[in-house]
């Protein structure tokens, strides 16, 4: 993925992993205009790269069977085929492929997220902010059960927020600046 040029990035170049113990993953869900539910789930990989020439790659890698909200039934309803079917997809990713700054001091983060064995284009807003030589993306989005191919189930719409936390990975040749560029919260 690219940034825009207007987007210093020399602080950022190298390589970055996904702290899982900082990072969350939440959501709360409206079915059919009438249950609704609330939950989380772990993420358990992820990377970015920077390059020198403001090109960007990485991933998050999210666990289905993880999900959690409060009720055991609905767990486990949730992990069958009916809805994520995590005996066949174990997993959920997102992986960019192209980042622009965007209004306000965002960034536009443009992917594909896999989910139920299907890939969807995703666009979404994101803030970052840096902690020392850490940084974390903070986003919320909405997703769709027809975006993710899950048929029998009734219409919902789930807000997703993820707080991204990365650390910059533990190579010599990969570990970014101590004097990273300040970037404007976003509201």
């Amino acid at each position: 993925m690219t940034i825009q040029a207007d987007l210093d990035l020399a602080g950022f170049v190298g390589a970055w992993e996904l702290n899982t113990e900082r990072t969350s993953v939440s959501f709360r869900t409206s079915i059919a205009w009438i249950i609704r539910a609330k939950g989380t789930l772990q993420a358990i990989r992820g990377n970015a790269l920077v390059g020198a020439d403001g090109r960007v790659s990485g991933e998050i890698v999210i666990n289905p069977a993880s999900i959690d909200t409060k009720i055991k039934k609905r767990d486990n309803h949730l992990r069958s085929a009916d809805f994520f079917d995590v005996t066949k997809h174990p997993t959920i990713t997102f992986t960019v492929a192209e980042v622009r700054l965007a209004p306000l001091g965002h960034l536009e983060v443009v992917g594909n997220l896999d989910v139920h064995g299907r890939s969807t284009p995703l666009t979404v807003l994101a803030e970052i902010y840096l902690e020392g030589v850490s940084a974390t993306l903070s986003t919320e989005f909405v997703i769709t059960k027809s975006m993710l191919d899950m048929k029998n189930t009734a219409p919902a719409k789930s807000w997703v927020m993820l707080q991204a936390h990365f650390d910059p990975a533990r190579t010599k040749t990969a570990r970014p600046s101590t004097s990273l560029p300040h970037l404007p919260p976003c509201v």
